[in-house]
């Protein structure tokens, strides 16, 4: 189960899954089974396999996976049939204590960047 999950509404009152986090506070391990970065990229391409049931065209994605302190933003796409396409698009640290401070505006500029590119992307999956 992710730890967070964006659902957009499209025409006609249908929803689709967009955007999924995961989160791993510092000091927990992974399941043994599976790891963070393997679960991110399934619930990836579950919501790919989503959208293109519901006749996305150009299907995309993004996932967040924080470890701790370290946080990856993935973006994932569907180039050619049954190929799934998932790259990391950024990488930054959260704040451990106070002198971590300067890491604060990289972060924001990410999670802005982000903002960004869902908002382009959301637009292109309700032509």
């Amino acid at each position: 189960m992710e730890d967070l999950l964006i659902m957009l509404k499209l025409k006609f009152d249908i929803k689709v899954d967009f955007f999924v986090c995961e989160i791993k506070k510092p000091g927990c391990s992974s399941n043994k089974y599976e790891t963070d970065f393997v679960k991110v990229q399934r619930e990836m391409k579950a919501i790919i396999d989503q959208q293109i049931d519901l006749g996305v065209v150009n299907p995309v994605c993004y996932g967040l996976l924080v470890e701790g302190y370290d946080c990856y933003l993935y973006q994932m796409s569907l180039k050619y049939e049954a190929e799934y396409r998932s790259r990391l698009i950024a990488q930054f640290r959260t704040l451990r204590d106070a002198p971590d401070i300067m890491l604060l505006l990289p972060a924001i500029n990410i999670l802005s960047y982000l903002d960004v590119i869902m908002h382009i992307s959301f637009h292109k999956l309700i032509r």
